[in-house]
């Protein structure tokens, strides 16, 4: 073999063991290795925050996995990643996408939980994304524009402000309505000093005279009681007096109904029209006799004792 096969031979060698170095350097960077029996598991967040494959993936604060793929559905993104197999995940794990770094890189930090069952693999956990500097300097971003509408509205408010403090006339009002209500509280704090002892001797009378009702009342307990009683069974008395009234009305009103619907001589006098009309002519008709007795008088033709 010539020096320049062997020369050859030894640049492919050193190159070939340069390229394995910098594969296997490369995967201890990013804490993967071959053979490690990682198991894969699903978590789910509202937003990426900046997430990428390769980030890696804590619990507790040690780096135990990496982020494998990221699918985006319609709620959010659906986050692959890989976990070293002592990793044991319960049901109330928790997990959150944070910073890496102070201004970049992300990584997942996962809670296992502590209680609950074993966490099924082919389950997913449901995370949260943490608020940083660059989510709050995109945030402040967006609300530049409401911050800058708040600022001319406060602009004109001050403004306002110093157009009423500049008005004389409205300085004047302020400071007369000020000092009408120092007067009125300093009368009122005079009136309460100067009256005090009539207020207290009031409220003295007061508290005596509920004293004295509440002595009466215990003192007279017994006949107040049986004046209530008494009351009581006098509206019970005029209760059944009441009921009592109310079935005489129904009766006089059946009474009513009877002769207004019947055929009785009371009945057709009360309201039989043509009954009335013929009552009439026959008082009329005697009334014409009696006039006409009384005028021309009457001649009895009597037999008695014989006959004719």
């Amino acid at each position: 073999m010539d020096s320049s096969r062997v020369t050859e031979l030894k640049v492919g060698i050193i190159t070939f063991a340069g390229i394995a170095l910098l594969v296997l350097g490369l995967m201890w960077g990013k804490q993967q290795s071959l053979g490690k029996g990682e198991y894969r598991v699903s978590m789910h967040f509202p937003n990426s925050a900046g997430l990428v494959s390769g980030d890696p993936v804590s619990v507790n604060g040690v780096t135990k996995g990496r982020v494998a793929d990221l699918v985006i559905d319609s709620t959010g993104v659906l986050v692959h990643a890989s976990l070293d197999p002592d990793v044991q995940l319960r049901t109330d794990a928790t997990a959150t996408i944070m910073m890496l770094e102070l201004m970049s890189g992300k990584k997942i930090e996962i809670q296992p939980g502590q209680n609950g069952a074993s966490f099924a693999k082919n389950q997913v956990l449901y995370g949260t994304t943490a608020w940083d500097i660059p989510s709050a300097i995109a945030s402040l971003g967006l609300l530049s524009g409401d911050i800058s509408s708040v600022i001319h509205r406060l602009d004109t408010l001050l403004a306002t402000a110093n157009s009423v403090m500049a008005d004389s006339q409205m300085i004047h009002s302020i400071r007369l309505t000020i000092t009408n209500l120092s007067e009125t509280v300093a009368m009122t704090k005079s009136f309460i000093a100067e009256n005090k002892a009539d207020m207290t001797a009031v409220i003295t009378n007061v508290k005596e005279l509920l004293l004295e009702i509440k002595d009466f009342t215990e003192k007279n307990r017994p006949t107040l009681e049986h004046a209530l009683h008494s009351a009581d069974k006098t509206l019970t008395d005029v209760d059944g007096t009441i009921t009592h009234a109310d079935s005489t009305l129904a009766t006089v009103d059946r009474i009513l109904a009877d002769l207004k619907n019947n055929n009785s001589a009371a009945s057709k006098f009360l309201y039989d029209k043509q009954f009335s009309a013929r009552l009439d002519s026959t008082l009329n008709d005697a009334d014409k006799l009696f006039q006409f007795i009384l005028t021309n008088g009457v001649n009895i033709n009597v037999r008695l004792g014989t006959r004719p």
